[in-house]
């Protein structure tokens, strides 16, 4: 908890690109999943081959939009998280230069610093701080959006039985 709000305070843009990628990633399924369903309610209307033609366009537009965008914003997360490794290395080695001889070649020192060693080869640290970050954004960002859509769909079927219903009488 404490590194994450420690790294946070370091780079808040990273964890706000994590943010933005998992719930870009979240949405776009549901882009998929709409586009078909009004492909199919389409062709069950017996629609014009345009209009199902247009559906098809904007959905790969979409597609290929949320796309290009994620690409991007991948870079940028990598690019924030080697800034990150970097400045974390900046700031130990100037801690680093603050040490006695002494102090450098205490046991304390040492085993802190093959802790650290360690951790990294272990892919620990501030990756594994920014992975679990990123696996709690996925998976609220997932539930939101399931919610979402399902409500719309939800509330959309209950417009569409109620009119049924005031029509028939």
């Amino acid at each position: 908890k404490r590194m994450f709000f420690y790294l946070f305070n370091m780079v808040p843009y990273l964890f706000v690109l994590v943010t933005v990628i998992a719930v870009l990633e979240a949405v776009l399924p549901y882009v998929n999943v709409i586009a078909t369903q009004m492909i199919i309610d389409g062709l069950m209307e017996q629609k014009s081959a345009s209009t199902i033609a247009y559906i098809i366009i904007i959905t790969l537009a979409i597609n290929v939009l949320f796309r290009f965008v994620l690409g991007g914003f991948r870079k940028k997360r990598e690019i924030a998280e080697v800034k990150l490794e970097l400045y974390f290395q900046k700031r130990l080695s100037i801690h680093e230069l603050r040490l006695s001889l002494v102090d450098i070649e205490s046991t304390k020192v040492q085993s802190l610093r093959r802790n650290i060693e360690q951790a990294k080869m272990r892919n620990g640290g501030i990756d594994r701080v920014i992975n679990n970050f990123e696996i709690i954004v996925k998976n609220i960002s997932s539930l939101i959006v399931a919610g979402i859509v399902f409500m719309g769909k939800l509330s959309v079927h209950l417009l569409h039985l109620n009119y049924k219903q005031n029509r028939i009488f």
